[in-house]
């Protein structure tokens, strides 16, 4: 795991960079001081440390042979506020774990970052689940995430929690929310168009790994936000996290579909 991480050198230079209003928040989260959903639907945020770092990890994920996705939990020190960037990201061939600090006293665990290989796409149900539901054993490393960021080859995806945000929701609740109540009308309408755009269904289709499921991750993480009040945001890996707004995530969407069509 240690060589393959060393495909590319650990960007030393997140260690001095000025934190920006997102590793601000980040930190101000270990101490339950998380806004309201309408102070975050209003806030654009800005990141040099994490963005280099998430950007690093979706590189090292792209120029694998295998394009295994990285995956790890960031941390904040207790006696000193500071971020720690893992060196070493956990690996997984189509989903992966990411270790979490035991040491609560010590090291609080806050967002996860992880990667999705190839294709622009945002969070998958399994990803929403694990964002409201938590993850790992409840009597040693549970964790529930106070955020969530996907690098991905084009764009980087951001929730984060507000304080109206539920906590420890029914997974299986999360999960069928994903995959069957959000979609609908306005799902299959972008959907649509986006098949009549192509014109030919298959290769787009072979291209996304599922043509609808890539519209169903979008537009069901944007109804979630909406359900479950928490902040959804994306960049396009300039460190400037914008709000997602219904005509944002089409122009997203139409963006990635558009730029993928250029390559077939």
């Amino acid at each position: 795991m240690r060589e393959a991480n060393n495909i590319i050198p650990f960007p030393t230079e997140i260690l001095n960079f000025q934190k920006s209003n997102l590793e601000s928040y980040i930190i101000d989260l270990t101490e339950n001081k998380l806004p309201f959903l309408n102070e975050l639907s209003n806030t654009t945020f800005y990141t040099k440390q994490i963005e280099t770092y998430a950007n690093w990890m979706s590189d090292l994920t792209e120029k694998d042979s295998k394009h295994w996705e990285r995956g790890v939990v960031i941390h904040v020190q207790t006696d000193n506020k500071k971020l720690i960037f893992p060196k070493n990201p956990d690996i997984g061939e189509d989903a992966c774990g990411w270790a979490v600090s035991k040491r609560r006293d010590l090291f609080l665990p806050t967002i996860n970052i992880h990667t999705h290989p190839q294709i622009n796409i945002c969070f998958s149900p399994g990803d929403m689940s694990t964002f409201l539901s938590g993850w790992g054993d409840k009597t040693t490393d549970f964790f529930i995430p106070t955020g969530m960021l996907v690098s991905a080859p084009k764009f980087n995806f951001l929730i984060l929690k507000s304080q109206e945000t539920p906590s420890a929701i029914d997974k299986n609740e999360v999960y069928n929310k994903s995959w069957i109540k959000y979609g609908g009308e306005e799902y299959f309408k972008l959907a649509e168009d986006g098949v009549k755009k192509v014109g030919s269904f298959q290769p787009i289709d072979d291209a996304f790994n599922g043509f609808f499921n890539f519209y169903k991750a979008f537009v069901s993480t944007f109804k979630l936000a909406q359900e479950y009040k928490f902040g959804f945001y994306y960049s396009t890996k300039d460190g400037i996290y914008t709000p997602f707004t219904k005509d944002k995530l089409t122009e997203v969407m139409t963006s990635i579909l558009d730029d993928t069509i250029s390559r077939l």
